[in-house]
């Protein structure tokens, strides 16, 4: 071997011993900074590319509410400053072919009205007097009745009950009492009335079915050609309910009247119904009577 060669050979071991020392220091100086992790490794980066970055679709994961979810907050409605609050129930219409001559049975903190169009209550205006229906007029709002309470013109839309019990003043009362479950009769002076309707309505059955006249005369009504006529003396129910001695009536929800067979199915219905609408005849006139049976 020459010396050149020897001398190249030299050079490589002491420059492999050289590199290895130095990477040796270098961990030693690393470890010492208190890193006890290897090196980290250089990684080139990537460009950032022009342009936005993309969008994330959130809707999933806010409709899973993992964290829960606010409760709204609570919507209140205020009515109107001008609107009054009326307390009141409707228990029966009279309707004329005269707007000014039909009545509204109006039961109005615990006492019985008969008002006219014109008329008011509670500060408000009857306006309107329909088959089923009032209409009252409270500023520039007007407000509907029904017989099961104010159908339009009230935010709230409530409904009035009715008391389980009325005040013995109270006559209109006393006549839904009496009709709805009294005891065979309208009569307001007699006993304690059967237990429900279905009985009231099987005791009229009965009576008709054994005496259709004594039934008649009990009420103060007779057969005529087009229905049935009030006599002169007609129980007092009959007149606190708006007929008059002479008024006949002619049909009973929308059915003609007079025939004592078919009278009794007409009777079941209208009992079921709930509602009675009588058609009367007076003084050559058509009116129309309606009133609630429970």
């Amino acid at each position: 071997m020459t010396a050149a060669r020897l001398w190249i050979l030299t050079a490589l071991v002491a420059g492999l011993l050289i590199a290895s020392l130095v990477f040796a220091g270098v961990r030693l100086w690393w470890h010492m900074g208190g890193h006890t992790e290897v090196l980290p490794m250089s990684v080139a980066r990537q460009p950032a590319t022009e342009g936005t970055a993309p969008q994330r679709d959130l809707d999933v994961i806010t409709a899973l509410a993992p964290f829960g979810q606010v409760e709204p907050a609570a919507q209140t409605r205020q009515a109107p400053e001008n609107m009054t609050k009326l307390d009141l129930a409707l228990r029966g219409v009279l309707v004329d072919p005269d707007p000014g001559q039909s009545r509204a049975y109006i039961l109005a903190g615990g006492k019985m009205s008969v008002l006219r169009v014109g008329d008011e209550v509670q500060a408000a205006e009857l306006v309107a007097i329909n088959t089923d229906t009032i209409t009252l007029q409270t500023g520039d709002r007007l407000q509907v009745v029904g017989f099961g309470g104010i159908l339009v013109g009230q935010e709230s839309a409530e409904k009035f009950d009715t008391p389980a019990e009325q005040a013995p003043s109270d006559p209109f009362a006393r006549l839904a009492a009496a009709i709805v479950s009294g005891p065979g009769s309208i009569d307001l002076r007699e006993g304690p009335p059967p237990e429900t309707t279905d009985d009231y309505i099987k005791l009229w059955r009965d009576r008709i079915t054994r005496n259709p006249q004594a039934a008649m005369d009990s009420v103060g009504v007779e057969l005529v050609e087009n229905g049935y006529r009030i006599k002169n003396d007609p129980d007092i129910g009959v007149t606190l309910a708006g007929l008059r001695p002479g008024d006949v009536v002619t049909r009973l929800n929308g059915q003609p009247v007079g025939d004592l067979s078919s009278d009794r199915e007409l009777y079941d219905q209208v009992a079921a119904s709930g509602i009675a609408r009588l058609e009367v005849e007076r003084d050559g006139q058509a009116l129309l009577l309606t009133f609630p049976l429970r």
